[in-house]
């Protein structure tokens, strides 16, 4: 049994996502064959599949839409249906941010161990609830303090934390002569990099923020994280 389904994929202002990547997943389907369904948007941002498995009372799909657009950046929307009948329905698209990443058993120990563990993990968890709901702000600003606190955990581990930096933002926690001595240089230049684009980005008119700006504060979280577990 089948049904007609269609699908349509459109960017936060309502406009069609064409050339979008459609991928379904049937969760009742009886064989591997029959799981997975593919499919590309047309110049209207829709896409139609014209006989969908229904099963007997109606198949649950999992619709996953992919589109990059002409300035390269990537957008993501998911819906779950379930295909019984003749069906319509829109995936909103919203920014992608790649996942912050699971938390080892390795990284919480070592953040235990330095204090203060328990509110970064915290702060953490928020920063992947945010990535998840596509807060591209909410991701860059909690972001900071995330990479602040993991700073100050590899100082304490490192016996070169001073209290006094305590409350100091980003931009001129890199700047102090302990922290410069703790942290790799390398990492230095990056933190100072995005310290200045955090900087920028915040006008008169209030805080603008962009796909990539979440994407570099999410990869820097990700890789200091794992600097923390270096010798």
């Amino acid at each position: 049994m089948g049904a007609r389904v269609t699908v349509r994929v459109t960017l936060p202002d309502g406009a069609p996502a064409v050339g979008a990547t459609i991928k379904a997943f049937n969760r009742n389907a009886w064989g591997a064959s029959d799981r997975h369904w593919n499919g590309t948007t047309d110049s209207s941002g829709e896409h139609v599949w014209a006989s969908m498995d229904t099963g007997w009372a109606g198949d649950l799909y999992d619709f996953a839409a992919d589109f990059v657009d002409g300035g390269g950046v990537r957008w993501r929307g998911e819906s779950t249906q379930r295909i019984g009948a003749p069906t319509s329905f829109v995936i909103g698209l919203a920014p992608f941010i790649p996942p912050v990443g699971d938390f080892s058993d390795a990284l919480i120990a070592k953040l235990k161990e330095a204090g203060g563990g328990t509110a970064l993990l915290q702060a953490m968890g928020e920063l992947e609830v945010a990535r998840r709901s596509g807060l591209i702000l909410g991701v860059v600003s909690i972001g900071s303090h995330v990479l602040e606190g993991l700073i100050q955990v590899k100082c304490r581990i490192a016996g070169t934390w001073d209290e006094s930096l305590a409350e100091q933002p980003l931009g001129s926690l890199i700047k102090q002569d302990q922290v410069r001595r703790t942290i790799p240089g390398g990492w230095i230049d990056k933190l100072e990099a995005f310290s200045r684009l955090r900087r920028a980005s915040v006008h008169p008119k209030g805080a603008v923020g962009q796909p990539e700006e979440a994407s570099l504060t999410v990869g820097l979280v990700r890789g200091l994280a794992d600097e923390l577990l270096g010798p």
